[in-house]
């Protein structure tokens, strides 16, 4: 029998870390080249020069955000394919918060409604739902409503309303707006 090497868990905070980081860089290149009155495109300016670098250095931070093959996982399923399923949902499950990544997220969640979802997905995006009405607001979080009603069981719901009765006033809020979201969709 082949024994199948464990994959290691991509360093999504680790790389979201890097994007942000980049990211103050370059605003601070910026508001440098900005003082020193230099534009963009001196190619003798010191400050255009460290603004430019910083900006390369962002793109390849962002590029390294995702796991490797991630674009086409994530193509497989804008096709309405299962086999980049896997890896978007572990996009969804690790929540990296970085420069766009809310954008790619809501861009996933709409593909994931024309996906036929096997039921091990459906519990783990179910998972990722009840993890964002606990988390964060978020400009995306529209996008995870739309999903939900795909996913809709009893539980779920229940698990919802005791969200949506949370002391926390976010929790309440997101959680009763996603208990909404299902609407009379049933199970």
């Amino acid at each position: 029998m082949r024994r199948e090497r464990s994959r290691l868990p991509f360093p999504y905070a680790e790389r979201a870390r890097a994007v942000e980081q980049a990211r103050n860089a370059v605003n601070s290149a910026f508001q440098a080249m900005k003082a020193a009155g230099a534009a963009r495109n001196d190619p003798t300016a010191v400050e255009a020069l460290a603004w430019r670098a910083a900006a390369r250095q962002f793109h390849v931070c962002i590029e390294r955000a995702y796991p490797p093959l991630f674009w086409d996982c994530v193509g497989a399923v804008r096709r309405g394919e299962r086999s980049g399923l896997d890896e978007v949902i572990g996009f969804l499950e690790a929540d990296p918060w970085f420069f766009r990544s809310g954008y790619v997220k809501a861009d996933i969640l709409v593909s994931l409604k024309r996906v036929a979802l096997e039921r091990g997905h459906e519990r783990r995006l179910r998972a990722v739902l009840l993890a964002v009405v606990d988390g964060r607001d978020r400009r995306e979080f529209r996008s995870y409503c739309h999903l939900a009603p795909r996913l809709a069981t009893p539980e779920f719901r229940r698990e919802l309303a005791g969200r949506a009765a949370s002391p926390d006033r976010a929790v309440a809020r997101r959680g009763a707006w996603m208990l909404a979201a299902l609407g009379r969709a049933e199970p």
